[in-house]
């Protein structure tokens, strides 16, 4: 049975700052990119479980996305929001 390397998960505020406060930076690690990197929001909230769970029925919930990083095998796999983000930054450091 073979052993996998450490998946190592970073956030988003930690990958900006050490970008910007990299003098040389490593080679350019290869983005995927992955819709399923979300957290589910109920839209509106209640107090009291009994109307709560009408509201979940009515109003729904939302998705907003994780801003979380994960760096695997020279890969980084994020949201799309996150890897464009990543990309704008990366385009001004080496400007």
């Amino acid at each position: 049975m073979e052993v996998q390397e450490d998946i190592t998960m970073f956030n988003m505020d930690d990958v900006l700052n050490t970008l910007r406060n990299t003098p040389k930076l490593p080679p350019r690690p290869t983005i995927v990119e992955t819709l399923t990197m979300v957290d589910t929001v109920q839209c509106k909230k209640h107090k009291k479980p009994r109307i709560n769970k009408k509201w979940k029925k009515r109003y729904g919930f939302s998705q907003i996305p994780k801003q979380d990083i994960y760096y695997f095998d020279d890969k980084l796999i994020c949201h799309p929001v996150v890897a464009n983000r990543i990309r704008k930054l990366l385009m001004e450091v080496h400007t």
